[in-house]
């Protein structure tokens, strides 16, 4: 049989797996709407949590990202296409 601090353990491995995946995912979208990435904590307050969702989802992001600064780099410096160039010369 299971003793009783084993199954403490075990609870608190399964409750720490079920917190860290939301908040991590919280974290990444703040961070990508350019916000601080502690406004997912606000999910931890039991109130906050619903204003935040709310505040989340209903508020316009402040910098939109859609690729990270080094695949936004790599991107511009690759060359255009050869048809691009030859338009761009001709009047």
């Amino acid at each position: 049989m299971l003793s009783f601090e084993a199954f403490q353990v075990i609870l608190l491995v399964v409750l720490s797996g079920l917190i860290a995946v939301p908040l991590t995912a919280c974290w990444k979208l703040c961070r990508r709407t350019g916000r601080s990435g502690w406004f997912s904590l606000l999910l931890l307050v039991p109130v906050l949590n619903v204003v935040a969702v709310y505040w989340f989802v209903l508020s316009r992001p402040r910098k939109p990202s859609t690729c990270s600064k080094e695949a936004a780099g790599s991107r511009a410096a690759l060359p255009e296409p050869a048809g691009r160039r030859h338009r761009a010369g001709a009047v």
